[in-house]
């Protein structure tokens, strides 16, 4: 099985947990699964117009927080260096630097999108990593994450749950030197 179309079956079933339909069809959940690939596909790139996240329960909502603060992976292959020249190589660094940059605001703006609705801040991604956990390693500026770890904190996030390599928020905070949230997490009375 190719490791895109792992993903998709990853991601659908995912979703289809996430659906919570009374009457669960397989053609419904497999539409909402789908649905749900997109948009976390558009949210990775910044393209996600969360109009109808009113209508989303607060686990799909969480999903779509979850994959919208994990940046999308870079394009396989890069640049060969026998075929482009120096110059073309550092033209086109700047260019994808620029859309990164433009990729990471939007991103920030659906997020905080989101988190205007009622989301599960205990969520646990599909690669196993608490919402919170991830929010700690996202690419995100420090500030920002700052106030969404809080956000997330009083909403009732646990910060001591561990992702799957055993590690807690705080733990990822002190590994990447975000002084700033390691000093938030040390507050909290389960810490």
């Amino acid at each position: 099985m190719s490791s895109r179309l792992r993903h998709f079956a990853s991601v659908a079933v995912l979703a289809t947990l996430l659906v919570g339909l009374s009457k669960p069809s397989l053609t419904q959940d497999f539409v909402v699964a789908e649905d749900l690939h997109r948009w976390c596909l558009e949210a990775k790139h910044g393209e996600f117009e969360p109009v109808s996240a009113a209508s989303l329960a607060p686990a799909q909502i969480s999903f779509l927080i979850d994959c919208t603060i994990l940046p999308p992976a870079p394009p396989p292959g890069g640049f060969s260096r026998e075929i482009a020249s120096e110059a073309s190589i550092a033209t086109a660094k700047k260019r994808a630097d620029k859309r990164i940059a433009a990729q990471q605001v939007q991103r920030i703006k659906i997020a905080d999108t989101l988190l205007t609705h009622e989301f599960n801040p205990n969520f646990i991604s599909n690669l196993g990593s608490p919402l919170i956990a991830t929010m700690v390693v996202s690419d995100f500026p420090v500030e920002w994450k700052v106030r969404v770890i809080t956000l997330m904190i009083e909403q009732g996030a646990d910060p001591t749950v561990k992702n799957p390599y055993g590690l807690t928020a705080l733990d990822l905070a002190k590994h990447h030197k975000q002084q700033k949230i390691v000093e938030l997490l040390l507050r909290q009375p389960a810490n």
